[in-house]
């Protein structure tokens, strides 16, 4: 029998009573006025983390409290690499579990199993060294695929794209 099936509710209840949110994020570092540094507002909500930045809202999922210390100074970065949805009061990023998001610079969707990986940082990926066609590409730590699939644009059918 899977126990987090049968009592997983129970869990989620008593940790929630063990660590009140304030407690999480003391306890991994992150000080009340941490957020208002970066223009940015915390709450939570359930087993999700909302952070706000004027209308636009970042959703990350609770087991991932510590992505904020690049969340909030890079907000930006984050809510831009992909296409948000829009509601009446927020434009909604929503990295709190496994989807599909669609990357603003190119178009295309991709299933992230949590925070995207866009364009920009295979940019910084190709700064100083750009395969050619041809080439054969180690993609290591390939993530959810974004690079993979840029390299295999650059190596072309000639090339390869090895992916771990």
């Amino acid at each position: 029998m899977n126990i987090s099936r049968k009592f997983g509710s129970a869990l989620k209840r008593t940790r929630r009573a063990l660590f009140p949110f304030e407690s999480l994020l003391e306890f991994n570092g992150i000080q009340k006025d941490f957020p208002a540094r970066f223009g940015c507002s915390l709450s939570r909500r359930g087993d999700t983390i909302l952070i706000n930045k004027g209308r636009r809202r970042i959703i990350i999922s609770i087991r991932n409290v510590i992505y904020l210390y690049d969340l909030l100074p890079y907000f930006d970065l984050y809510f831009s690499q992909v296409i948000p949805s829009v509601t009446r009061q927020w434009d909604v990023v929503d990295f709190s579990r496994q989807r599909v998001h669609t990357l603003t610079d190119c178009g295309i969707p991709f299933e992230f199993s949590s925070l995207a990986e866009g364009a920009i940082a295979f940019s910084s990926y190709i700064y100083g060294e750009r395969p050619r066609e041809g080439a054969v590409v180690l993609d290591a730590g390939a993530y959810c695929g974004v690079s993979t699939y840029f390299f295999s644009r650059l190596v072309g059918p000639a090339g390869k794209v090895v992916a771990l």
